[in-house]
């Protein structure tokens, strides 16, 4: 009953929230390899007008988000970052082709030895194995699953027990929380 008041709440929340700067680039460089200008100068400008477009928008959208009239150094900073990743990749990838047609360079599937030589494939691929591995460093699916029975093995009376489990769920939250802040700085 109460658990459904507020996952609407938090649905209806969640519709208002516009999209993050990586969305738009990522929309904008979708756009911009589905040129197919017939020379280099016309798909270069091209690309030039769909970054500029990103750019606002996605300059638009943090100064919502964090309160702001006007941008700050660091969102500048944060946001050349974000368009460097998706010009990186624009200009490493292009088209690629398969046995179902041609595909882009994020629906391409790439070589581990490409993936390792790559900087932005490697950090990404890096700060995946991160998220996963640092919660369970932990221990903490063990504790979340046999931790009212591994206490009340050692001593411990039924109400304890379950309060000692219900502090290992919160050193599952203080160990995870932190590699998704790290995430979502390294992207």
């Amino acid at each position: 009953g109460l658990a459904s008041f507020f996952g609407g709440l938090a649905t209806v929340t969640m519709l208002r929230m516009p999209d993050t700067p990586r969305s738009i680039y990522r929309r904008a460089a979708r756009s911009a390899a589905t040129e197919t200008s017939q020379t280099p100068e016309a798909a270069q400008r091209h690309l030039l007008q769909v970054l500029e477009e990103a750019r606002r928008e996605a300059m638009s959208t943090m100064c919502q988000l964090r309160g702001l009239d006007f941008p700050d150094q660091a969102m500048l900073t944060e946001l050349e970052a974000i368009e460097r990743t998706y010009v990186s990749e624009l200009n490493l990838r292009g088209r690629a082709t398969s046995s179902d047609g041609p595909q882009e360079w994020w629906q391409e599937e790439l070589p581990l030895l490409e993936i390792l030589q790559s900087p932005v494939h490697l950090r990404l691929l890096l700060a995946g194995c991160a998220v996963n591995t640092l919660p369970a460093l932990s221990g903490s699916e063990a504790q979340m699953n046999y931790a009212g029975q591994m206490f009340r093995m050692v001593g411990f009376h039924y109400q304890d027990a379950a309060s000692a489990a219900v502090m290992m769920y919160g050193l599952k939250l203080a160990m995870a929380a932190p590699s998704f802040m790290w995430l979502d700085a390294v992207g």
